[in-house]
């Protein structure tokens, strides 16, 4: 049996290093351009609510922001309370303004993941894949569904206990966030963002396809960007260590490729979202002031009594 694991490891790194580098870099470009594309939005919605944050310090909190989630098992609660609390120290905005944002970015990205997740099962049921288009569509309206109605007020609750803001924040009924959903500027320019963002990680996925040599349709890649979305959202370890690699797999096996073919998918996509993203999150700590919102996040944790990460 670990024989046979480890002939099929073995072979996972053997495509993953010998994957086209052209496509490998592409992919890395592609990622690169979406944390700027997400960077753009965050600060377009600011300046929205009358709040100055330039998109150089927007970008800098987000990579902030993907190294705690990939360091702590806060679902990726902990990214988010990193970005409020660098934005704060920016800017020095309300609190419940900076949430705000936030969750309008979570409200407006469900559009673009809306479409292209029908998109996806509409193309896998044209092409007469009936049973594995039902399947996915259940675990996407089941964990959509979840995830829509229960994740982001556990969000909004978490960061209110670190700043001791909850009855300022008014959860999903504050007067700032009900003027930016009436803001069709907003909106518009909010999801178009958000559709490039998806349309790279859709992208993202095909290069590194690519690169492994694994033919496959545009839907599939598609589908896959959705459940990468999906798994990610649930995991529960530091970064979706194990769970994000383990679900993405087999999702990607499930969808037709070889298991060492899609194992090694997963690991060019994890070396890209984790290890790189993490040495960039920790470059930004270091050079964009991050050490004084995690000084002040540690504080506040203390006053509300929480477990230091």
């Amino acid at each position: 049996m670990f024989e046979e694991l480890w002939q099929g490891l073995s072979e996972s790194l053997r495509i993953m290093l010998n994957a086209d580098h052209r496509y490998v870099g592409l992919a890395f470009v592609s990622y690169i351009v979406s944390v700027l594309l997400y960077a753009l939005r965050w600060s377009f919605i600011l300046s929205r609510m009358g709040v100055r944050f330039p998109v150089k310090d927007s970008f800098l909190g987000y990579l902030m922001g993907f190294l705690v989630n990939n360091i702590t098992p806060s679902m990726r609660a902990g990214g988010e309370v990193i970005r409020v609390t660098y934005a704060y120290l920016q800017t020095k905005a309300p609190i419940p303004t900076i949430v705000n944002s936030i969750v309008f970015e979570r409200v407006v990205e469900a559009i673009p993941v809306a479409v292209i997740a029908v998109v996806a099962l509409t193309g896998e049921l044209a092409a007469g894949d009936l049973p594995l288009g039902i399947v996915f569509a259940l675990i996407l309206i089941v964990v959509g569904v979840f995830v829509g109605v229960k994740y982001w007020d556990r969000i909004l609750e978490y960061i209110a206990d670190k700043f001791r803001a909850r009855e300022k924040l008014q959860l999903g009924n504050s007067v700032g966030l009900s003027k930016l959903l009436g803001d069709r500027v907003a909106v518009i320019v909010s999801a178009l963002l958000s559709s490039g963002v998806w349309l790279l990680d859709v992208a993202r996925f095909y290069f590194i396809a690519v690169a492994v040599g694994w033919d496959t349709s545009v839907y599939r890649i598609v589908l896959a960007s959705v459940m990468y979305l999906v798994i990610g959202l649930v995991a529960f370890t530091p970064g979706g260590l194990g769970i994000v690699e383990g679900g993405l797999t087999a999702v990607f096996t499930a969808l037709g490729a070889p298991a060492s073919t899609a194992l090694a998918i997963v690991m060019v996509e994890r070396l890209i979202s984790y290890v790189f993203a993490s040495l960039l999150g920790g470059l930004a700590v270091a050079i964009g002031g991050g050490r004084q919102a995690w000084t002040l996040l540690r504080l506040r944790w203390r006053q509300t009594g929480s477990t230091q990460r």
